[in-house]
């Protein structure tokens, strides 16, 4: 009986020192943050820049998803901003902010100083980064056909709106067979 209780007891100590030397937002959402991005259309260049160092961190084609670190240094979240480009297009740029991760004050309850003091500022897991799902339609750019070469014979197709109102009377149809 003396032998299943100090069992006990060890047991007991060793969770509670497991879950003490653990930080709360470490455990139940550590690792790098994933934003999945969707542009329409597909096929769009997704170029990550990291505001702090201005390096490209990460250039995927859409549907991506991004794996990012959540945090910047001790105490301090990591921030980007995302351009979604294609040729044809205005380019997007998305900014994603980190705040802090609600189960960073779980260390409250389970993870003590350790975890708040410690892992979860160490590991960047006390932060949330976002939007965690992107999904941007983009802006096509009118075609600019008042600069291009008109030569005789030359064939130019775009939209009537976007022609110049005063190309308008130069315009002949093409029969479509």
């Amino acid at each position: 009986m003396k032998k299943n209780s100090m069992q006990l007891i060890a047991f007991v100590t060793m969770t509670a020192l497991a879950v003490s030397l653990a930080g709360c937002a470490s455990i139940v959402s550590g690792g790098p943050a994933k934003i999945s991005v969707a542009s329409r259309p597909d096929g769009a260049t997704v170029t990550v820049v990291d505001n702090r160092s201005g390096a490209e961190v990460d250039v995927k084609t859409t549907p991506a998803v991004l794996s990012l670190r959540r945090g910047a240094g001790y105490f301090k979240a990591a921030s980007y901003t995302l351009t979604i480009d294609k040729m044809g297009y205005r380019p997007a740029k998305i900014d994603l902010t980190g705040s802090v991760n609600g189960w960073y004050w779980g260390n409250f309850v389970l993870g003590g100083l350790i975890g708040m003091l410690v892992v979860d500022p160490l590991t960047g897991s006390m932060y949330s980064i976002g939007p965690k799902n992107i999904d941007r339609a983009l802006e096509g750019i009118p075609a600019d056909i008042s600069s291009v070469d008109r030569k005789e014979g030359a064939l130019i197709v775009t939209l009537l709106e976007n022609v110049p109102s005063d190309l308008v009377g130069a315009l002949e149809p093409v029969a479509v067979r």
